[in-house]
């Protein structure tokens, strides 16, 4: 059952010991799924905020037509950053739908921004009427790709509700849930986490960032490089935490618009994340510890133009030692030389790419496009390097 794991997919999720939520845009013929304290397990067929969402950002041009007739295709994410442009103007469906979607969809159509922050705030208070099914005092696993929405997780949070969501709670998640479910139901448990070995790089073998090294990187990122940074493995879902990103000072006025342009090439609206040392996270943002990018919150400080979004919020990653050392290494040797412990963080990849998986992968995004630098375990590339 395509929701049942979801659920299994979070470490936290013990059968009988958590509240669960699945909301998505499809899977197990359309039926998303809610468990309780008393364990009722109630499934609900409805138009879920994901497919609102796939079926408003198809005329929005905002995908190919190949992928719009894709029914595993949705875009839903894209069109995020673009609510915060609008206004909630709840007259707005005295329009039908159909008239608004028959408006020709323009980026900058202030129309459009607030029937995307109406649909938006109908989509939250239905995510808020199943929550409020549940059990404040309980925790409560949250899965499906809902849960990437981290404006939505944030206001969940507010109301009180302790929800648990792991990084991979999109459909990248299932496979693992699947492995968890059949060790549960054979009475098998799970397998503690293991320190994977790094990656063999061939220029250096189970090569890894010195020390000098990372103060060389974030020199470079002091004088306004961008720098990718490929480092042992992989993420775990759609989220770069700091092995697989590509890195900038944050401080940078039209910072957003230069990594667009030189690297990503993604849509104007669609804000970047950022990482920052865990005990400094509260002077600039009002959270303390977010480790996978996952809630959204307000800024603080006016210095962070680039991952500051329109509405002065950013989704950031709360990073300490223990989770990771040479990254955390990375951003204290940038707070030594700026003052600032935050690091723009976006993913290693192009738009509408996965994540690098190979040193090969990276080594091409620094072929193709203006990234200025690529930091591949000890060793830092730049465009006058030999890239094999």
């Amino acid at each position: 059952d395509h929701h049942t794991s979801h659920l299994h997919a979070n470490v936290n999720y013990t059968p009988g010991l958590v509240q669960g939520v699945v909301i998505d845009g499809m899977g197990s013929g359309g039926h998303s799924v809610l468990i309780d304290d008393t364990k009722n397990i109630y499934r609900y067929a409805e138009c879920t905020p994901a497919s609102v969402y796939a079926n408003i950002v198809r005329p929005m041009n905002l995908m190919t037509p190949e992928q719009a007739h894709d029914p595993g295709v949705y875009g839903a994410g894209k069109v995020m950053g673009l609510i915060n442009y609008g206004e909630f103007n709840k007259n707005i469906f005295e329009k039908s739908i159909s008239s608004v979607l028959d408006y020709k969809y323009e980026e900058n159509n202030k129309e459009w921004w607030d029937f995307l922050k109406a649909v938006d705030e109908v989509c939250y208070n239905y995510i808020l009427e199943k929550f409020s099914m549940l059990n404040k005092n309980i925790p409560i696993v949250y899965s499906g790709g809902t849960a990437l929405n981290v404006e939505w997780n944030r206001r969940l949070k507010k109301e009180g509700y302790n929800i648990l969501i792991d990084p991979a709670v999109n459909d990248a998640g299932i496979s693992l849930g699947l492995v968890y479910f059949g060790l549960y139901y054979h009475g098998i448990e799970k397998p503690k986490v293991k320190n994977f070995p790094y990656f063999e790089d061939d220029e250096n073998p189970k090569s890894e960032p010195s020390q000098e090294t990372i103060k060389e990187v974030a020199n470079l990122l002091s004088k306004g490089k961008i720098v990718g940074w490929y480092q042992g493995q992989g993420e775990y879902g759609p989220r770069a935490l700091g092995n697989r990103s590509i890195l900038m000072d944050p401080r940078i006025k039209n910072g957003k618009k230069i990594l667009n342009e030189k690297v990503k090439k993604r849509e104007w609206w669609r804000p970047y994340g950022a990482s920052v040392l865990e005990e400094k996270a509260d002077k600039y943002f009002d959270i303390n510890y977010s480790p996978y990018m996952l809630f959204n919150c307000k800024v603080k400080n006016n210095n962070l133009p680039s991952i500051t979004h329109v509405d002065k919020t950013c989704r950031p990653q709360t990073v300490n030692k223990e989770q990771n050392k040479y990254f955390y290494n990375l951003i204290h040797s940038f707070y030594e030389i700026t003052d600032t412990p935050i690091l723009l963080n976006t993913s290693l990849n192009l738009g509408g790419k996965p994540i690098c998986s190979t040193i090969k992968d990276a080594k091409e995004i620094l072929k193709t496009t203006n990234l200025d630098f690529l930091c591949v375990g000890n060793s830092i590339y730049s465009k006058e390097n030999e890239i094999s």
